[in-house]
């Protein structure tokens, strides 16, 4: 979490991004998402998009360090909050927004 945010911030964030992107994302709670992702999750997910991406990209949009973002975007594949995928010529992980929130 960068120090300039607070957690609030965060949330307010991702809930804004999950209202833009879902015609129903005004109904998530913040207390829902706070039960969903936490905060160095919320943060990197309001920096995905629907497209296939390597984690070094998200992590300039996120303004954080590569192998951090690459262990945040791995726990939030894990816990089914995003897609990781390795299908691509180099076999290199690349990670997009679960349909779950689209």
């Amino acid at each position: 979490m960068r120090g300039w945010k607070t957690e609030d911030d965060i949330y307010r964030e991702l809930r804004r991004f999950i209202s833009d992107i879902r015609a129903d994302g005004h109904m998530f709670s913040t207390l829902a998402l706070q039960r969903l992702f936490a905060p160095d999750e919320a943060e990197v997910e309001v920096h995905l998009g629907d497209r296939w991406e390597p984690s070094s990209e998200i992590a300039k949009r996120c303004g954080m360090a590569v192998p951090r973002t690459k262990e945040i975007l791995d726990g939030m594949a894990e816990k089914g909050l995003i897609l990781r995928s390795t299908d691509n010529p180099a076999g290199e992980p690349m990670y997009r927004l679960s349909r779950r929130f689209e």
